[in-house]
């Protein structure tokens, strides 16, 4: 044997070894094929492997303590086509605590062993196709008899039997002593409440506009259950204005409120199945979960798929829905009548509740404020962050914040404070992973809160705790016991200090379920102390020097996606905005009509498309063709002319598509040959909406024969109005001027009726005398 040989073989006689051991390193393998005898790596959260999938749906008590065991409850579900018959379940918990958020990352990820544990096994009872089972494992007291003051234990649940290749699920058991004492950390959730993104919100009209904001903010939509429950530990909604106050919708035909309201008329009952304010399916609650409910899946980006909400929560209320008595007793018959009535709601929320709002539309700062940012990001800025809060909002909340859905780096961050003290006179507070301000979410910062050396309030987020609110690939159990074991890592850097941490959520909406569970993860461990986020500027809070550079997206939950917009919708935008001005111009009372679609238009830059660059460039080319089209609606009425005489007026149709009224029309005819001339051309007239009037114009007719007449409409401003494709003429006159040869014509007529007179009279000759005696005496 050579001696590489040799070295080979000795290399693999000492990994066998370890693997004994388990303490053999992770390999960067392929993943298993499902069918093979290979035990598949851990993951944490919901776990696939062949034909099974795994989840944790419970975890009794929350915080183990001394003297109390931990039962852990586990759904098993059989999505092949062979029954699961013969599999046993073990729950195995590590007594080496995972005191960091690095160590607890890799046991995550199934790189640091288990060691010496306690365990406890349980058969799995036959599994259908199609079917699950909810499996409970339970933890003496005596088993969990540990030394330690608190600590974070790694629990690892293995599937094993059954023919089938071992599965294993990764978690965590919280440990904290019966006399264990604690200067608690205060922890702030932050829940953004923002539009779907669906194009519809802004370019459908009518009743499918109303549809699409019913699905987005009507009654048993997502929104509407996510305000309307109570989580019972303070939480702060940041919203998006728009979500509150819509903005009026791009109609070609320029409605006015009053127009709009009558034309949205309400939907059947049928029209939405939760219009009742019922929960969905997909988060109605049962107790336990059953074959039916845990077989809904929804994929999800890590390529695994989880299981419905219903199978997670643990009682009705986590449907979010609220009382009967609540609802309104009709459906809303406008989009704006649906905002009122989620406004009403907000305001009747929970002491407990606190409300910020973005800048309006919720715009991309992240990308608005880039050292790349596209040519013309600046205007747009300025513009969204200029726009004030309607009364209505004002009366819920005066409070409006920054919240970059990506970190900003030094450069952004000065930009964004030159353009918001500019439009709004104050510097602004921003919410931002913490890794932008301390490089690192490990780092034992005392406060939430910090400023930058130009005195900006920076409200730093972690990473860790945020992802248990975000990441889709964990079942809420999962979710709230990392929670746990996160934020006591963050705990054990300063047990005695005080401290403040911040859970931001993402701009997907936060399912009521995943909340609630966060929510109550927070109330039940003994070192964190649920509070209000503090938006106020610090002059005291410590001091970060922003780096020049920002950490990538990638490092930071919530996730981000790249941004969706560029120089050329912003430029397409700005085309558009300036059609629309000068039509403001000739529309009665038109100084709604800018602001109005300036507010849609805005949300092209919105965060809420990121990562959908093709809804973004069909929302610029919708707007545009819309508005391309106003001006077309003010156009003459084709029309053919009979003009019989030499001179005299003409009559010219003008018509006004639009709903709303204009005024200062002016129509200039131009023939196209010299048969017939136009004395002047009729003066300005004003138009009724949906209506039309009759110009006079003064007509000469030169010679006879067919003229075309091209009519040009123009408005104030010379704005150019009229269907700007039209290849014929608007008008056609029929010339046939008279001149002096219909005299002479008349003339010979009558000369020769007077010829014909005498010549019949002389033929008859006159009645003799006698004749007419005898008449007489008749």
């Amino acid at each position: 044997m050579t001696r590489s040989a040799s070295a080979r073989a000795l290399v693999a006689a000492l990994v066998c070894l370890l693997a004994l051991l388990g303490l053999a390193p992770a390999a960067s393998a392929a993943p298993p094929n499902p069918r093979s005898n290979v035990s598949a790596l851990p993951r944490p959260g919901i776990v696939t492997n062949g034909d099974v999938r795994m989840w944790m749906t419970s975890g009794a008590p929350a915080t183990a303590t001394t003297g109390s065991g931990t039962t852990v409850s586990v759904i098993v579900e059989n999505t092949g086509d062979t029954p699961i018959d013969g599999a046993t379940l073990r729950a195995r918990v590590g007594t080496r605590p995972l005191d960091s958020l690095a160590a607890q990352q890799r046991w995550e990820e199934g790189k640091l062993p288990l060691g010496a544990s306690a365990s406890a096994d349980a058969d799995v009872p036959t599994i259908a196709p199609g079917a699950s089972e909810t499996v409970k494992l339970s933890l003496t007291s005596s088993e969990l008899d540990l030394s330690y003051t608190m600590a974070t234990l790694p629990l690892r649940i293995e599937l094993r039997g059954a023919g089938r290749p071992t599965t294993r699920l990764h978690s965590f058991v919280s440990w904290a002593a019966k006399d264990a004492t604690f200067t608690r950390m205060s922890a702030s959730v932050v829940v953004p409440v923002t539009l779907p993104n669906d194009p519809k919100l802004l370019t459908a009209t009518g009743e499918e506009r109303l549809e699409a904001w019913r699905k987005a903010i009507g009654p048993g939509s997502t929104i509407e259950r996510l305000i309307t429950s109570d989580p019972g530990v303070p939480v702060t909604w940041l919203i998006d204005p728009a979500v509150l106050d819509p903005a009026a919708a791009q109609d070609g035909t320029l409605p006015t409120a009053e127009q709009e309201t009558t034309q949205e008329s309400p939907a059947s009952p049928s029209a939405s199945p939760t219009s009742d304010g019922t929960p969905s399916p997909s988060e109605s609650a049962s107790g336990s979960a059953s074959p039916s409910s845990v077989g809904s899946t929804e994929s999800n980006s890590s390529g695994t798929s989880e299981p419905s909400e219903s199978s997670e929560s643990t009682d009705s209320a986590d449907s979010g829905s609220t009382s009967p008595g609540t609802q309104p007793s009709e459906p809303a018959a406008s989009v704006d009548e649906l905002a009122a009535n989620l406004r009403d709601k907000l305001a009747e929320r929970p002491g407990n509740q606190s409300i910020a709002f973005t800048p309006y539309g919720d715009p991309d700062l992240s990308a608005l404020t880039s050292a790349r940012r596209p040519a013309g990001s600046q205007k747009i800025l300025e513009r969204s962050l200029s726009r004030p809060l309607s009364s209505e909002l004002s009366e819920l909340s005066e409070t409006v914040v920054a919240a970059p859905v990506a970190p900003l780096d030094a450069g952004s961050t000065a930009r964004l404070t030159a353009a918001w003290q500019k439009t709004r006179g104050s510097r602004p507070v921003v919410l931002t992973p913490n890794v932008s301000l301390d490089r690192t979410d490990v780092a034992a910062v005392t406060s939430a809160t910090r400023r930058t050396t130009n005195q900006v309030t920076m409200v730093g987020y972690n990473a860790p705790l945020s992802r248990t609110l975000n990441d889709a690939s964990m079942s809420n159990a999962e979710a709230a016991a990392s929670l746990r074991a996160s934020s006591l890592a963050i705990y054990q850097q300063q047990p005695t200090a005080e401290r403040s941490l911040v859970i931001m959520g993402g701009r997907e909406t936060v399912t009521v379920g995943r909340l609630k569970a966060i929510a109550s993860a927070l109330e039940q461990a003994p070192w964190v102390q649920p509070a209000a986020l503090s938006t106020e500027e610090s002059t005291s809070a410590p001091v970060v020097d922003l780096a020049p550079q920002a950490p990538p997206s990638e490092t930071v939950w919530p996730r981000v996606a790249a941004p969706a917009f560029d120089a050329g919708d912003i430029t397409t935008a700005d085309r558009t905005l300036a059609t629309l001005t000068k039509m403001a111009e000739i529309v009665v009372d038109g100084d709604d009509i800018v602001p109005a679609w300036t507010r849609n238009l805005d949300q092209v830059t919105s965060t809420r498309w990121r990562g959908d660059p093709a809804d973004v460039d069909g929302l610029v080319e919708h707007a545009s063709s819309t508005v391309s089209a106003i001006p077309q609606q003010i156009a003459v009425v084709p029309s053919r002319v009979n003009f019989f005489s030499d001179s005299g007026p003409i009559s010219v149709t003008v018509k006004n598509g639009l709903a709303r009224a204009v005024h200062g029309i002016e129509v200039n005819l131009t023939p196209r040959t010299y048969a017939v001339r136009f004395r002047s051309q009729p003066d300005a007239v004003d138009i009724p909406g949906k209506g039309q009037t009759s110009v006079r114009v003064p007509t000469v007719a030169q010679a006879a024969g067919r003229v075309s007449v091209d009519a040009k409409v123009t408005g104030p401003g010379d704005v150019r109005l009229g269907e700007s494709d039209k290849h014929g003429a608007e008008i056609e006159i029929n010339a046939r001027p008279t001149g002096t040869w219909i005299f002479w014509v008349l003339g010979i007529v009558a000369l020769l009726v007077f010829c014909y007179g005498l010549v019949r009279n002389r033929q008859k000759g006159t009645r003799r005398r006698d004749e007419l005696a005898r008449d007489i005496q008749l």
